[in-house]
């Protein structure tokens, strides 16, 4: 049996194929005199646009574990130039939380050692020491303190004292290329002192109409770069008879004129007291602040309307509550007598 050739077995020859070739040139031909005439169109599809790459996901700092360099600074809240000395007006102590458990780790410039359990936080506890006249100035060491995240007010050394603490974000201080990362803390201090009271006149006079009296009550200090903290003021009336007196309004430093409205009453045996409460402790009292080139004057002006009869003569007492560095109740107090 003779092979057949290739193109045989594919059922072509030299004539089959010029005819194929012949058949493509004319519908090639065809399609470009209708492409010419506008009957047929050639489009091309518009090119996608690409589909941007994802976004990288952040990735998080890595939070430092091991040892580091931990170093402090005192300064005074009224004057950087300032300084004060760590063991004798105030300590730092460095403290951890692993589990809801306080461990303290060193104080002052100390390097200590931190674990994953950690975060990378640290915490700086400011204590004064007994015998020193200083209130821990927490808002200016927090806001001077840009690690400093938030500020504790507890007693994490279960001595019954509650402690200003500082957390401290570290888990991203950078690392040298030899020894230990370093931190610095600032905390801020204000010497205490407690002002006096003036005692303006009694009035007399005052008839028996309504009757708008105006009391310029106000405090100041022996000594500038000074602070007081105050938690209340009360104004009281040496009668039971709410109709002979009404409180209109007293000024609070830093808070303006406030209205007997929002003062609570109380009615006692032999007065009536009118208490407006700031707040109860070292973290959330009023701050007076008598720093240099500044009026020595702190005015609680009260202002109260009388309704006297003929003979009446009633004390009004204004009493300012505040606290000594250690958190203890001290008072100022002044009596002015109102009399028809």
């Amino acid at each position: 049996m003779v092979a057949l050739s290739s193109n045989k077995q594919r059922g072509y020859g030299s004539k089959g194929m010029s005819n194929v070739l012949a058949a493509i040139l004319v519908i090639a031909l065809i399609f470009i005199g209708l492409y010419a005439a506008g009957i047929v169109k050639f489009e091309v599809a518009p090119q996608q646009p690409s589909k941007p790459a994802a976004p990288a996901t952040p990735t998080a700092p890595g939070v430092y574990a091991g040892a580091i360099a931990l170093y402090q600074k005192c300064f005074d809240g009224f004057d950087v130039a300032t300084t004060y000395t760590h063991g004798t007006n105030y300590n730092v102590y460095w403290f951890v939380n692993r589990a809801g458990s306080w461990i303290q780790l060193a104080s002052g410039d100390a390097t200590v050692e931190l674990t994953e359990v950690d975060g990378g936080y640290v915490y700086a506890l400011v204590n004064v020491p007994a015998g020193q006249s200083f209130y821990v100035d927490y808002q200016s060491t927090q806001q001077k303190n840009f690690r400093v995240q938030n500020v504790l007010y507890q007693d994490i050394t279960n001595d019954g004292v509650k402690d200003f603490v500082f957390r401290i974000w570290v888990g991203d201080v950078p690392r040298p290329s030899s020894g230990n990362p370093q931190y610095t803390f600032y905390p801020y201090l204000r010497a205490y002192q407690k002002p006096s009271i003036n005692a303006p006149a009694d009035q007399t006079g005052i008839g028996t109409a309504a009757s708008a009296r105006f009391i310029e009550w106000y405090l100041s200090f022996t000594n500038t770069k000074k602070s007081f903290i105050i938690t209340k003021v009360v104004i009281s009336f040496n009668t039971t008879d709410v109709t002979k007196i009404d409180l209109d309004n007293v000024n609070i430093p830093g808070l303006g004129f406030v209205s007997g409205s929002q003062f609570s009453y109380t009615r006692l045996a032999d007065s009536i007291e009118y208490t407006y409460t700031i707040g109860s402790d070292l973290s959330n009292g009023l701050w007076l602040n008598y720093g240099a080139n500044q009026l020595n004057k702190f005015p609680f002006d009260t202002k109260v309307t009388t309704h006297f009869a003929s003979g009446d003569v009633i004390g009004a007492t204004i009493t300012i509550y505040g606290l000594t560095p250690t958190g203890t109740l001290t008072t100022i107090t002044d009596t002015v007598a109102l009399a028809a």
